[in-house]
């Protein structure tokens, strides 16, 4: 088979030439045909068996040899770019993250195009505000009715990157159910993509879907850490010195000089003068009366001073 225009510059033609073996595969035909409507290959992020013709969940990558009758259709940017669903009921929807658009809603199957509402989007492609990335388009690859036999990412979510009259590529398929994160895709921010549980709104079968930024990481403001009060230490009470009990001091009277006689006796004596003792209690008394004729030179040989110094 050949489609016109194709080998020379990998443009598509309007021209398709077909041998009698290749004519009734009909993955061939409408791979051809789509060659014809202008569309390029679909190839995946990684290919393995045929470089550009990887991504078979649709009929512009490489056909599966042995199943002539192959039901499935072309993938998310092909049905995009061919405008097959934006022209009747409207189950297209753009966003563009550069003007923080984001998206919330229920992605359906291409099977169940006819039977879906407004409620229902069957192709969703996210702009891309660098022109030189192309934007992403996602959907449900539904395993039913005319789509029942697509051969890869079977129910699960594809995205796929393309753009008009370009070559797209498969970059990812994902289970329903799931949170997705392309790193980094705008001004340095992560596209999160996150799926819900598949579901049901009477006969069509979709998954819930939100597309949206990470929202700016915001340095929280410190919270201040309270300065604690200190607990004063607190002040000992003092115990208080005992009063020393103060000794009495001693007062010591001196004895009187001439200590006053309770009685006195008329000494009786001649001339020369005389003594009298009285002893009272314990205290003796010595009088010492001496006669005018004694003088103190012979006080000392006198024998009442002997019997004076005797007594003290």
């Amino acid at each position: 088979m050949l489609t016109k225009g194709s080998l020379l510059d990998r443009q598509p033609g309007k021209s398709s030439f077909y041998n009698d073996e290749k004519i009734i595969n009909v993955q061939i035909s409408m791979h051809e045909f789509g060659h014809n409507l202008g569309l390029r290959h679909s190839g995946e992020d990684i290919d393995q068996l045929a470089p550009g013709y990887g991504d078979i969940t649709g009929y512009m990558g490489y056909s599966i040899f042995g199943r002539n009758n192959l039901k499935k259709c072309f993938n998310a940017a092909k049905s995009f770019e061919l405008e097959w669903y934006s022209t009747g009921p409207d189950r297209v929807e753009s966003i563009d993250l550069a003007l923080n658009e984001d998206f919330s809603g229920k992605l359906i199957g291409v099977a169940d195009y006819n039977i879906s509402s407004t409620d229902h989007t069957l192709i969703l492609e996210i702009k891309n505000s660098n022109s030189s990335i192309p934007s992403y388009f996602l959907t449900y690859n539904r395993a039913k009715g005319i789509n029942e036999d697509t051969p890869e990412a079977v129910n699960q979510v594809t995205f796929v990157e393309g753009a008009a009259r370009e070559e797209s590529s498969l970059i990812a398929k994902v289970n329903p159910n799931s949170i997705n994160t392309i790193p980094e895709y705008h001004n340095g921010k992560d596209l999160i993509i996150t799926l819900g549980i598949a579901a049901q709104d009477g006969e069509v079968d979709y998954v819930p879907i939100t597309v949206e930024l990470e929202p700016f990481s915001q340095t929280p403001i410190p919270t201040p850490v309270p300065t604690p009060i200190p607990t004063p230490v607190p002040t000992p009470i003092p115990t208080p010195a005992p009063t020393p009990v103060p000794t009495p001091s001693l007062t010591t009277s001196p004895p009187p000089l001439t200590p006053a006689p309770t009685s006195i006796v008329n000494p009786t004596g001649s001339g020369g003068g005389g003594t009298n003792f009285e002893i009272q209690s314990t205290r003796i008394y010595l009088f010492l009366i001496i006669s005018h004729s004694t003088t103190p030179r012979n006080i000392e040989r006198s024998p009442f001073c002997h019997l004076w110094w005797r007594i003290i």
